[in-house]
């Protein structure tokens, strides 16, 4: 009995020092999820417009520059009597109107409301030189999405991306051009054109919304899931062969490796306040990055899907997949 005793108090002070490891001193445990449920998602149902870049590349952004100032505006229907809004255009380039005209959206001046700040998250990556915006859920596709902002860079400079001080004067042309009213016209930087405008991967904006980010229950800690990406077509996910299907069938590499999701930076591929799965590539799977591991190189993707990034229509996305992500939450 004493003998038994011992190996039990043992047994406690190990799984103590085991639990010390896995959590930070002086932070509590997560709470583990009220409804483990298990989640499959295909390399097409990444989440649509919620993860934008606040700036082109020609936009020459610094990774010390910071967003001090950021006004987010959708478009609202010209049938919505009832939002009080103001009207705007939008550009790819607010101070240069001229530039990209073709996906310039001015005709008959965009009516559009603010959206408020706490629906969304502002981020500057002075690690990565990224500056983007998170929403807390995923934008309608029939809305313009536009922004003004203001950048400072690190001797103080500002840059202003936009103009909220435009004025449009209203003027009566039946009776000898007599000015009826004058109102504000905002010039915004576009973010995301409504699907209507038909986007396409030739436009100057389409590469500013992430394409590599897939939504997971918020929430959930890392300890409580396992999260893998398996090679199959559609159709595949629920196959008694699909256990083996996580490895290269040339290199015998997971694919978590092959995707960079085995490094250790958790913080910015596992987002669960977030409720996303972020790759570390914007485009996970048409890819030759290869990722390491202390002194272990990984292949690169051997089977790579580019029409998941350059899209024509919502068909030739989904009949090209390749790849699914299965999220399995464990016991506890």
């Amino acid at each position: 009995m004493k003998q038994c005793l011992l190996l039990v108090s043992a047994l406690i002070i190990l799984l103590s020092v085991i639990s010390c490891d896995l959590i930070p001193t002086g932070t509590n445990p997560p709470s583990p999820p009220d409804k483990p449920v298990n989640l499959v998602l295909r390399d097409y149902e990444f989440a649509d417009r919620k993860v934008f870049d606040l700036a082109l590349p020609s936009d020459n952004l610094k990774a010390s520059d910071v967003i001090t100032k950021l006004i987010m505006f959708e478009s609202v229907p010209s049938y919505n009597a009832d939002v009080i809004t103001t009207i705007a255009n939008f550009y790819v380039d607010p101070n240069d109107t001229s530039l990209f005209k073709s996906e310039s959206i001015q005709e008959n001046f965009t009516k559009v409301k603010i959206i408020p700040p706490d629906k969304y998250t502002i981020w500057d990556d002075t690690v990565r030189d990224l500056h983007y915006i998170v929403f807390d859920s995923r934008q309608s596709r029939n809305i313009n999405l536009g922004y003004y902002m203001e950048v400072k860079d690190t001797i103080g400079n500002i840059r202003k991306f936009g103009n909220l001080e435009e004025t449009y004067v209203i003027v009566d042309t039946s009776y000898n051009y007599i000015i009826v009213d004058t109102i504000s016209l905002y010039h915004l930087k576009l973010l995301y054109p409504a699907d209507w405008t038909y986007p396409t991967p030739l436009n100057q904006t389409w590469q500013l919304m992430w394409r590599n980010c897939y939504e997971i229950p918020k929430g959930i800690a890392l300890q409580y899931m396992n999260m893998r990406v398996y090679k199959g077509v559609e159709g595949t996910e629920d196959s008694l062969r699909w256990r083996w299907m996580q490895f290269d069938g040339t290199t015998g590499t997971s694919y978590n490796a092959i995707f960079g999701l085995n490094s250790n930076f958790y913080f910015e591929i596992y987002r669960p306040d977030w409720g996303l799965l972020i790759f570390p590539s914007r485009k996970p799977f048409n890819d030759t990055v290869r990722y390491s591991i202390e002194d272990r190189v990984f292949p690169e993707l051997e089977l790579k899907v580019p029409e998941l990034y350059d899209y024509t229509s919502w068909s030739e996305r989904i009949e090209s997949s390749q790849y699914f992500i299965r999220f399995e939450w464990l016991e506890y």
